[in-house]
């Protein structure tokens, strides 16, 4: 079956067809790309956060400890403690605890980049606000934008599975039309 999608299409197939199959294709494929990048930049950010988190634990029972011995330590050290432990709890709370919200930003990000790079036609941008609707349904539901209904990686499937579905659907169309 993939053998016929690497076919070229034949002449009996209207162009603007092929154009959509090929932008939709473009599409999908920038929307992965641009979750796919953006997943590993996550989990990549939470490996160095974890380490951090670590690195400073150790570094502020030393610091408590060496107090402890010596009666006093300089008012700088417990500053720049306290300025670090604020990074990396900010740092929890915006990357670790919005993951799915930065991911899907990304996609959307792809998704743009991908049509317009396939050469989607003017009329058509504004379908690319489609998550838009994602946002008026968590609104109209109450729910907060940046983990909606509990988790904020319900954001990556409302940009990717519409972009998905049109691509497989535009491509399974081309297929028809070329067997």
């Amino acid at each position: 079956m993939t053998a016929l999608t690497d076919l070229p299409p034949t002449s009996s197939q209207p162009v603007r067809r092929r154009r959509a199959g090929a932008t939709a294709q473009a599409t999908m494929r920038g929307g992965l790309i641009g979750a796919a990048v953006a997943a590993g930049a996550w989990v990549l950010a939470g490996i160095v956060a974890a380490t951090a988190f670590t690195v400073l634990l150790l570094v502020s029972v030393a610091a408590g400890a060496y107090a402890f011995v010596r009666g006093r330590l300089h008012p700088g050290v417990w500053g720049g403690l306290a300025v670090a432990w604020a990074v990396v709890l900010l740092e929890r709370w915006v990357v670790g605890g919005h993951g799915g919200l930065w991911v899907a930003i990304a996609a959307w990000f792809g998704v743009v980049a991908g049509a317009r790079r396939a050469g989607i036609s003017k009329w058509a941008l504004p379908l690319l606000a489609f998550p838009l609707i994602g946002v008026a349904l968590a609104l109209v539901d109450r729910q907060s934008l940046l983990s909606p209904w509990g988790s904020a990686w319900l954001w990556v499937p409302i940009v990717l599975l519409p972009v998905i579905a049109v691509g497989v659907v535009v491509g399974a169309r081309s297929n028809a039309r070329n067997a």
